[in-house]
This record gives C-alpha cells, sequence and structure tokens, in this order.
C-alpha cells in the first residue's frame, strides 16, 4: 500500500528532502485508491499545515513528541514487551520478514521502529498490509489516544493508519487507560524520572570514584536516537 510509504515519511524525523518533495507527497495522496476521500481530505490537511511550519519548529515539535517520554514512543515493541527478552525475540522475527522484502537493516537501526515497519508494509499486498495492520492496531489506537490528549496534530496520522487497519474491537478500556494516565512528557515527570536514574561514571579506579545520583543526558536535537540503539 502506498499510503504506508507517504506515512512513513511522515512520521520519519523532518528532513530538508522531505520538506523539498512536499509538493510531489500531496500530489501522490490525492491519487491514491486506497483511501477514501474524507482520509485524503485529512491526510492533505496535516501535510499543508506540516510543511508551512519551518523545518527547525516542525523537528523540534517532532522531538517533544515522540523522544520525549516512553507514552509516544515510536518504537513499537516498548509499548507491547518493554525491556524484557520477548521483545528481542520479536525484534529477530521482524528483522527475517524485512529481509524476505530485500530490506537490510544498517547496525544502527531497531526493526520496531514504526517508519521502517511502514516502508516494509508498504511493500505488500493490500491484503498482506491490512493483516500486519490489524496485528498493531491496538498499539496504532493506544498512541492515537494519547497524541489526541495532547492535542497533537500527529494524532490524524496514526487515526488513518487505526482505520487502515479495519480493526474494530471495543476499545473503550484503552480510552479509560489513556484517560487516567500522567503525563511523562512534563517538566516535573522528567525531573522525577532523571532523580530515580542512578549513573555511575567509571573513570580510573581511585579513592575518589563516586556514584552520581543526578543524570546528564546530552540531547542532540536534529537526530532521531529513538530508531537507533
Amino acid at each position: 500500500m502506498k499510503c504506508c510509504k507517504v506515512l512513513s515519511y511522515l512520521l520519519d524525523y523532518p528532513t530538508n528532502e522531505l520538506w523539498q518533495a512536499s509538493d510531489e507527497l500531496i500530489d501522490i495522496v490525492n491519487s491514491l485508491d486506497e483511501l477514501t476521500a474524507r482520509q485524503k481530505t485529512q491526510l492533505v490537511e496535516f501535510m499543508t499545515n506540516y510543511f508551512a511550519m519551518s523545518l527547525l519548529d516542525a523537528q523540534a515539535n517532532y522531538y517533544h513528541t515522540f523522544e520525549v517520554g516512553n507514552l509516544t514512543s515510536l518504537l513499537l515493541f516498548e509499548h507491547v514487551h518493554g525491556d524484557s527478552r520477548d521483545r528481542g525475540q520479536a525484534m529477530i522475527d521482524l528483522i527475517e520478514n524485512y529481509a524476505q522484502q530485500g530490506i537490510e537493516l544498517s547496525v544502527n537501526q531497531l526493526p520496531d521502529y514504526l517508519p521502517l515497519f511502514l516502508e516494509y508494509l508498504s511493500l505488500l499486498t493490500q491484503v498482506e498490509c491490512q493483516k500486519w495492520l490489524g496485528n498493531i492496531a491496538l498499539i496504532i489506537r493506544l498512541l492515537g489516544l494519547r497524541l489526541e490528549k495532547r492535542g497533537s496534530t500527529y494524532q490524524v496520522l496514526f487515526n488513518i493508519l487505526y482505520q487502515l487497519s479495519q480493526h474494530n474491537a471495543d476499545d473503550n478500556e484503552l480510552i479509560q487507560r489513556v484517560t487516567n494516565e500522567e503525563s511523562d512528557d512534563s517538566v516535573d515527570a522528567l525531573d522525577k524520572a532523571w532523580e530515580e536514574t542512578q549513573v555511575l561514571f567509571q573513570g580510573p579506579i581511585s579513592n575518589d570514584t563516586k556514584h552520581i545520583n543526578n543524570s546528564t543526558y546530552y540531547i542532540t536535537v536534529g537526530e532521531d536516537k529513538r530508531s537507533r540503539i
């Protein structure tokens, strides 16, 4: 499904190349038969507003939306397996599926990164694509609800993905879950997470070696760290 390729671009970190191809992407969306007229309208409206932003503002918005906290992480298995061993096996299985379509990952890519997963789906038939989307439909719905709660325009992309999955299960439990969740992207939430993190900086062995309780984080804005190890 070609729309998955477009959504893959829009959910990846904003780049100058993407901005230069904005008109072409909008034309592609308008020509897609797999989207309803309403979905096309919603997607084009999102893209028009998205590309009207400066690239720097779009990058900052992306970082705050998907890189701060874990609730809206684009690493799919993080919402299912967390850091358990099951996540590792699930990634291996996904890599094998990618290989069958000729997709080879670089050493610093994680296979459960949603834009990469959507790129894989774009190579499949519509039936196969809908099957895979059905498998992750609840994750997509959960992310969409969380983004809606935050007032993020990215929710439109997740709503369209969820509709494409044709998943019709009752999601009242997910709605209630999101309603009761505490935000993990606020300053207070981030401060609390940092206070709970203990880091040991290991230098030359001496009597002065100490545990550092206040973690220091080095952030490079402009780099998608969640899709990398």
